[in-house]
């Protein structure tokens, strides 16, 4: 149900790929990952009714916490390949890339 940060940094760039943002707007404002989507009520709907229940989706927080709640309930909405990024975009920072600002 997780992904490290490593395994992503090794997906990033892949147009497959799909990153969701579980953060507040604020927190995206600090820093994101460029290719992310912020989830909001109107994008879940979206996923729920429209999105291939197959695709490899990608969740990430601050630390990890609420991306795995989101992976939790997305897979009992039927997707297979939901993911959360461990550590979160603090742990990226860290292990992958210390351009990204940590808070």
């Amino acid at each position: 149900m997780e992904i490290s940060c490593k395994e992503l940094k090794q997906k990033m760039g892949n147009n497959d790929l799909c990153l969701i943002d579980v953060r507040q707007a604020w927190e995206t404002e600090i820093v994101r990952f460029s290719d992310s989507l912020l989830l909001t009520d109107e994008l879940v709907e979206e996923m729920i009714n429209k999105w291939d229940k197959e695709k490899e989706i990608i969740f990430y927080c601050h630390h990890g916490f609420r991306s795995m709640q989101a992976v939790m309930y997305f897979k009992q909405q039927g997707f297979s390949n939901a993911k959360s990024l461990h550590g979160g975009i603090n742990a990226y920072s860290l292990e992958i890339d210390s351009s990204y600002p940590r808070y």
